[in-house]
């Protein structure tokens, strides 16, 4: 029995007799056949021939490609010495038969010898013929050359030489580095130096073949020469592209991969917040809450002033009745009559009252205003939070999306770049010079075909597990972050509980105290008292001492302006002195400029652009100063207002268009149109603080304009 090869027992690996490319574990040879010389062929004077061929897979087999041109008249010893006869790529090696047939060159057979390639030894051989039947016979022979060795893919050539021959490759690098020197001290050419540089390469790596005597002496020697190193490179070799230049595109490309989790932004709560939808929501909560804060400062106000006006007719009506002497002296003898006790007491017992009422109606006023804040601040967090959440969504989801198409980019990409490189080197493949006819193109053209299809299936399959393994990350961070961020929402979401107790707590403060009221009143009573005191007092203070407090509200208003100008973030190592005197210097320079501006002011119309450049300057200084005392940014702040935002729009691009056109331009008819501008501007904030200014200016303003209007119609209508 004949044992099958490994690779066709072992149950571990797969076997395929159609394949072109190496089968898995064996590693492919190179076999080629150089037929020198025959003897003995024939004892007439006939032409012969010699046929080459392979036997063996589909991918191995070669027939009626190898021949050698026809030698006439001479069978006795023949000489061919043609060209070698290469077998470039033979798959499965254990399964391939060689066969050397002669014949005449009628198509007779003269003999033939089939020889199995994994018995065969490298060198010169002479060869004996046996019959069709494969009957031995005597004297005909064949010599010839057969080199054995494993296949190398194309473009390893020269790396398979360094693992074979080291010292050789060192000996060349000298060679060369020496030849650069001497070229450099002989003042040779770069020209001359490459020459010799590919001279030497040629020489050393491309070794020539030795002569026939040679050849014959050391046929007895040569052996069958596949040294290991090569085999191991050449199986690792095998499976990966014939073609090396597309390798940067795969590294490439698998660097962007690396990339793609990198460069996505991770989600967290700021960055939510920062989003346009939320800050719209929280921009409209933040008026809900000015409009509801203004609401319940004017009932608090609207009910303050009542509570003093019954409160101060309540004292005047005791104070009227005190001092009446009739009802003093009717009193006084009611006392005596009573057993002593006063009528003072009657009449405080009534403020007393009048003050537990008040207090009562000021603090059901009070919660109800709390309560209203705190539904409503809870009905803004639960917004806030529904809207982290459908952010939280979409934002996951746009991630996903974008990863989804950036893998399809680089699937794209994949692609077209195999496309491109199975074009190249399909071309390459074609130009190349040492195949002999189109059936061995057809079978390069199989064998890289097969390569690169097995070469594309395995980056194809690289890539999709790495984007299988980018998704899976992206889901697990987005979980993450999914589980953290909802933590953060729900401790938003629970943050005015504390105040929805307080709320409770108080209510119960209230019930408890009504159920108590008997037994403390007295003591309540007083304590209300002075606490509705003392609120009448800071009420009746506010609104009619303000003649008296003057003086002190205008110190309090520097103070609180030094105090802004402190807090300020622009320049906030500068001390109060220091804005004190940055304030006087600008306020002086602004005054000098339009001291100097107002000299101009009777030749205005020859000197307009100097009088628009000094009004301008010092209506910056003027600006200046304040900054320097409030502070850049609560000046901008205070021009930026909702009812001075048209003025410092208006004033400040008159401002620009005045120095610019009076300036650079200097350009008259603008300058004088822009200055008026500017001049109207500010007439129009400073009238707007007058009380009724504004209206007045919207009235006039109307007022002009539906004259202008008419005016217009009219005169278009002639």
């Amino acid at each position: 029995y004949l044992l099958k090869p490994d690779f066709m027992r072992r149950p571990d690996r797969t076997f395929d007799p159609y394949a072109e490319s190496p089968v898995d574990g064996v590693i492919a040879a190179f076999c080629s056949v150089r037929v020198i010389s025959g003897q003995f062929l024939s004892d007439k004077k006939i032409g012969t021939y010699v046929e080459v061929d392979m036997f063996g897979l589909q991918a191995d087999t070669i027939r009626k490609e190898y021949r050698t041109k026809t030698i006439p008249a001479n069978g006795l010893n023949p000489r061919y010495d043609e060209s070698v006869f290469e077998f470039r790529k033979i798959v499965l090696p254990d399964l391939a038969i060689l066969r050397i047939a002669v014949y005449e060159e009628t198509g007779k057979l003269i003999g033939q010898r089939v020889l199995p390639l994994d018995g065969l030894q490298a060198g010169y051989r002479h060869i004996s013929l046996r019959t069709e039947g494969n009957f031995p016979l005597s004297l005909p022979t064949i010599f010839c050359q057969v080199i054995l060795k494993s296949y190398v893919p194309d473009g390893l050539t020269d790396f398979v030489d360094q693992l074979n021959q080291p010292l050789l490759m060192k000996k060349t690098e000298e060679l060369l580095n020496s030849s650069t020197n001497i070229s450099s001290d002989g003042n040779l050419t770069s020209s001359t130096s490459s020459l010799r540089r590919n001279r030497i390469l040629t020489d050393t790596v491309s070794a020539p073949n030795p002569s026939l005597d040679t050849k014959i002496s050391t046929t007895a020697t040569t052996t069958k020469t596949i040294t290991p190193t090569t085999s191991i490179a050449a199986s690792n070799t095998s499976v990966n592209t014939i073609a090396t230049n597309d390798g940067n595109t795969s590294a490439s490309s698998s660097v962007k991969s690396k990339t793609l989790i990198e460069t996505i932004i991770p989600i967290t709560l700021e960055y939510l917040c920062e989003h346009k939808s939320f800050s719209k929501l929280k921009h409209k909560q933040d008026k809900e809450l000015t409009l509801m804060k203004k609401k319940h400062a004017k009932e608090q106000a609207v009910l303050g002033e009542q509570q003093s006006k019954v409160m101060s007719k309540a004292k005047n009506d005791s104070e009227k009745f005190t001092r009446s002497p009739m009802i003093h002296i009717g009193n006084q003898r009611r006392d005596i009559s009573n057993g002593g006790n006063s009528s003072e007491g009657k009449n405080d017992s009534k403020i007393m009252d009048l003050i537990n009422e008040q207090n009562v109606e000021w603090t059901s006023l009070v919660q109800r205003q709390l309560t209203e804040m705190n539904t409503l601040r809870r009905q803004h967090t639960k917004e806030q939070c529904e809207m982290l959440r459908l952010l939280l969504d979409e934002t996951q989801k746009n991630q996903m999306k974008e990863l989804t198409e950036r893998q399809l980019k680089e699937k794209k990409e994949l692609e077209i770049s195999q496309v491109r490189q199975n074009i190249e080197d399909s071309k390459r493949l074609g130009s190349e010079k040492n195949i002999r006819n189109k059936s061995d193109l057809d079978r390069r053209v199989r064998e890289l075909k097969s390569n690169n299809t097995k070469k594309f299936v395995e980056e194809r399959k690289r890539q999709t597990l790495k984007h299988e393994r980018d998704t899976g990350n992206l889901i697990k961070l987005h979980e993450t972050q999914k589980t953290t961020l909802l933590t953060e929402i729900d401790k938003m979401d629970s943050k005015f509980s504390r105040l929805q107790n307080f709320v409770n707590e108080s209510k119960t403060g209230q019930s408890h105290s009504t159920n108590n009221k008997d037994d403390n009143e007295q003591t309540s009573s007083r304590n209300l008292f002075q606490i509705n005191i003392s609120r009448l007092q800071n009420f009746f203070n506010k609104h009619s001492n303000l003649s008296n407090d003057g003086s002190s509200s205008n110190t309090d208003d520097i103070q609180v302006l030094l105090q802004k100008g402190d807090n300020d973030p622009i320049l906030p190592s500068l001390t109060r002195k220091q804005r004190i005197l940055g304030f006087m210097i600008c306020l002086a320079m602004g005054l000098l400029c339009m001291a100097l501006a107002t000299l101009y002011i009777p030749v205005i119309i020859l000197k307009a652009r100097k009088f628009a450049v000094l009004f301008s300057f010092g209506s910056l200084f003027f600006l200046s100063s304040f900054s320097m005392l409030w502070g850049p940014i609560n000046h901008l702040k205070h021009l930026t207002n909702v009812d001075r935002l048209p003025f410092s729009i208006t004033y400040v691009v008159t401002l620009v268009g005045t120095i610019y056109y009076s300036v650079w331009v200097r350009s008259y008819f603008f300058t004088i149109i822009f200055v008026l501008f500017q001049i109207g501007a500010l007439a129009w904030y400073i009238v707007s603080y007058i009380p009724g200014g504004t209206h007045g200016l919207k009235f006039f303003s109307k007022l002009f304009y539906t004259f202008a209007a008419k005016t217009v119609t009219t005169t278009l209508s002639v």
